[in-house]
């Protein structure tokens, strides 16, 4: 108790200090596009992002072409990758809380670089086989949510507080493009050199992000010493996002927006090739079109936060994704009209999710000191990772039960709560700073 009194006072005054214009990272110098370090964080995050999207398409092309992986196959190696966030995020965000991040970051983004290389060198010896692609996920997912919990974590060592949305803009936008770009990359390395070897390329890019993070020297004080045991620290994360208002509506959003998202994106390819009869070549365009819409949202981002507070973007970006997932079944017919519609609601979906990201994660990097950071990060990647479960598997059993186009409406429905817990948030910040 006497820490979370300690953590809400501390807020308090990184809440004033930000108002005022005192830094809690490094001295504003320059503008942040312009500072070496984090010039060079990003280059290496955003090669890290695009192996990771042609991992996206290479894996799976690589169970189906090569192992020959039937439905269920696919769904284990998909779940494999998913489910550490699980077991992994909380005990991974109070060990963070007692460690340097960059050393974590550099070993686990060796430790993928390792892993993903087993699938080429296996190929090449014939031994591959499904079972060691599950073992591979599971592990990469594993070392995933590492990463993603300690660069979240040790953003605020590179960029000062009041840079913060600039920051996460930057590395959101590198994500984006990697986004847009990377599956088409994918295809084409699959193509020319074959799915198994395709991964090469992702175990290169961790190898970058691993130059990239050794290269930008020790920029982090050593924490205090743990004087408690880690499944004390893990409560005292989990207590703090459930007892502070704030941090609470933050992580209820999240962990309902990914659901709902899972859901749509479960049955979203085969409702468009069912429903509407589109080839292949047209649902990557929709879906192409979807993730110019992550651009979009990137380029409003810093804007939104700036004229309404990074709180009340997060409501309007989901009131955005909201839209966006109407617009998917609202028409099955005439075809071209109904093709329209729905890559405008997927373009509508990728700006309000970028816009949402973006806000809400500079939102809780602002009010959360950064011995907490770790733990806190943890506790909302634990729910979001819950919530794209949980979504995934309520999205698949409902279409099944009572058809797909009925699933898009009630999965659309399921963000109007997190709507409102986005509110909540964007109140509760208007108090602070009316403090």
């Amino acid at each position: 108790m006497r820490q979370l009194v300690v953590f809400d006072r501390t807020r308090h005054e990184i809440s004033r200090m930000a108002r005022i214009g005192i830094s809690g990272g490094l001295p504003l110098q320059e503008p942040l596009h312009r500072q070496r370090v984090f010039r060079i964080f990003l280059a290496g995050e955003t090669v890290s992002a695009l192996g990771s999207q042609v991992s996206a398409v290479a894996l799976p092309l690589t169970a189906v072409l090569a192992l020959h992986a039937h439905a269920f196959q696919m769904g284990v190696l998909f779940a494999a990758f998913s489910f550490p966030y699980l077991i992994v995020s909380l005990p991974a965000g109070a060990w963070l809380d007692r460690k340097r991040r960059q050393p974590i970051l550099l070993a686990a983004n060796i430790g993928a670089a390792a892993a993903l290389l087993v699938i080429p060198v296996a190929h090449w010896a014939g031994v591959l086989s499904i079972g060691m692609l599950y073992v591979v996920a599971v592990v990469v997912g594993s070392l995933t949510v590492l990463i993603g919990t300690a660069y979240q974590a040790f953003v605020p060592a590179i960029a000062a507080r009041s840079e913060l949305v600039d920051a996460n803009t930057a590395l959101e936008a590198s994500r984006a493009s990697a986004r847009t770009g990377g599956p088409a990359v994918g295809g084409l390395l699959v193509q020319a050199l074959g799915a198994p070897l395709a991964v090469l390329f992702d175990s290169f890019s961790y190898l970058v992000a691993v130059l990239s993070i050794a290269s930008l020297g020790t920029r982090e004080d050593a924490p205090a010493p743990a004087s408690r045991l880690l499944a004390a620290e893990i409560g005292v994360g989990v207590s703090a996002v459930i007892t502070d208002s704030q941090l609470r509506s933050n992580a209820a959003s999240s962990a309902i927006t990914n659901c709902a998202l899972a859901a749509i994106d479960a049955i979203f390819v085969l409702y468009m090739h069912n429903r509407l009869h589109a080839s292949a070549l047209l649902i990557g365009l929709v879906l192409a079109v979807g993730n110019a819409g992550f651009l979009l949202g990137v380029l409003a981002a810093r804007r939104s936060a700036q004229r309404v507070g990074s709180g009340t973007s997060v409501a309007i970006a989901n009131a955005t994704t909201l839209l966006g997932a109407l617009l998917l079944p609202v028409l099955t017919g005439p075809r071209a009209l109904a093709i329209a519609v729905i890559m405008l609601g997927r373009a509508l979906i990728g700006a309000g999710e970028t816009v949402y990201t973006i806000n809400q994660l500079s939102q809780r990097q602002l009010i959360t000191p950064v011995h907490l950071l770790g733990r806190i990060n943890a506790t909302v990647r634990l729910l979001a990772g819950a919530g794209l479960t949980l979504g995934a598997l309520a999205g698949g059993a409902l279409a099944a039960a009572a058809g797909m186009r009925l699933t898009l409406i009630v999965a659309s429905l399921v963000l109007v709560p997190s709507i409102a817990w986005a509110v909540t948030a964007a109140r509760a910040e208007s108090r602070l700073a009316a403090a």
